[in-house]
C-alpha cells in the first residue's frame, strides 16, 4: 500500500478495532462530586476536582508538578503520566502525542489550586524540580501519590 502497488489491504477485518464498552462510564453528579471531595483526606481533594472538572486520567493527575501549574494563565501542563505495569508503576509520556497539552483549570478552580500549592504540599517550593527524583510510589509527587498508598476511602453516602 505505501509503494501504491494495491489499492486497499487485503487483511482488513471487517469490525476488527471497533471495541464495545462491557461498562458505560457515569460521571459522578455535582451533589455526589460536592460529597466526595470534602469527604476525602485533603491532600488528595485538589485531585478529585481536577479529575472532575478537567477530565484528566488517574496517571496524569498523580504525575502532575508544581512547574505543570500555571496559575497565570490557568492552565494545567500534561507532560506525563504514570501507568501500572506488570505490578510496577511506570512513569513516561501520555498515551498519544496529543496526550501532551494543556488544559484550562476551571476559574472556580483556582482558589482551591493557589491553596492546596500554598499550604497541603511539604516544602511550598514553586517548582518540584529542584527536589531530587522521586519513586512514584513514595508519595512525594506534587499532587498525590499512586493508587496502591492510598487511604481507605469513607464510604459514600450521596445525597439524592
Amino acid at each position: 500500500m505505501q509503494r501504491r502497488l494495491i489499492t486497499h489491504n487485503p487483511c482488513h477485518i471487517r469490525g476488527a478495532g471497533n471495541v464495545k464498552r462491557a461498562k458505560q462510564i457515569e460521571p459522578a453528579s455535582l451533589p455526589q462530586l460536592e460529597a466526595l471531595a470534602p469527604a476525602m483526606p485533603e491532600r488528595y481533594r485538589l485531585r478529585v476536582l481536577l479529575a472532575a472538572w478537567c477530565g484528566r486520567r488517574f496517571g496524569e493527575i498523580t504525575e502532575l508538578r508544581r512547574h505543570d501549574v500555571d496559575l497565570a494563565h490557568g492552565v494545567v501542563k500534561i507532560r506525563r503520566a504514570v501507568v501500572r505495569v506488570d505490578g510496577t508503576f511506570v512513569i513516561g509520556t501520555p498515551k498519544s502525542d496529543a496526550g501532551t497539552r494543556d488544559v484550562a483549570i476551571p476559574p472556580h478552580l483556582l482558589p482551591a489550586v493557589k491553596t492546596h500549592l500554598a499550604s497541603t504540599i511539604t516544602g511550598a517550593a514553586t517548582d518540584c524540580s529542584s527536589r531530587p527524583p522521586v519513586d512514584p510510589t513514595s508519595g512525594s509527587t506534587t499532587f498525590a501519590t499512586p493508587e496502591r498508598s492510598w487511604p481507605p476511602a469513607p464510604a459514600p453516602h450521596w445525597p439524592n
